[in-house]
């Protein structure tokens, strides 16, 4: 296991010095052996079968003007967002985890969060 005070030289890192742009794209580089290791999300390393180590948690926003709360489009999305089909949909993913899906906040409230 490292340990947090280990230092890593980049040069000893294959791939240190790629930039990719998806997670899956990340994930993909390493799985074909271009990079010995990079930041990405859980369920993309999973699906490439790679070992995984959390370093952070991140929360995920959907942000829109408040007048467009009222539109019928907007209502069906945040009524998607409480369904069973999506909680049961994000379940099957690694890594992620609902936390009030659907709930509107002003973005003061989302950053008290």
């Amino acid at each position: 296991m490292l340990q947090a005070k280990q230092i890593i030289a980049p040069d000893d890192i294959s791939g240190y010095e790629t930039v990719e742009f998806t997670h899956a794209a990340v994930a993909a580089h390493i799985a074909s052996g271009m990079a010995d290791t990079g930041f990405g999300v859980e369920a993309a390393a999973s699906q490439f079968k790679l070992d995984f180590v959390p370093v952070a948690e991140e929360h995920y926003f959907l942000a829109c003007r408040l007048e467009t709360l009222e539109l019928p489009s907007m209502q069906r999305m945040l009524d998607a967002l409480k369904s069973a089909d999506f909680a049961s949909a994000v379940s099957t993913l690694p890594g992620y985890a609902l936390n009030s899906p659907g709930e509107v906040l002003s973005v003061v409230e989302a950053l008290r969060a």
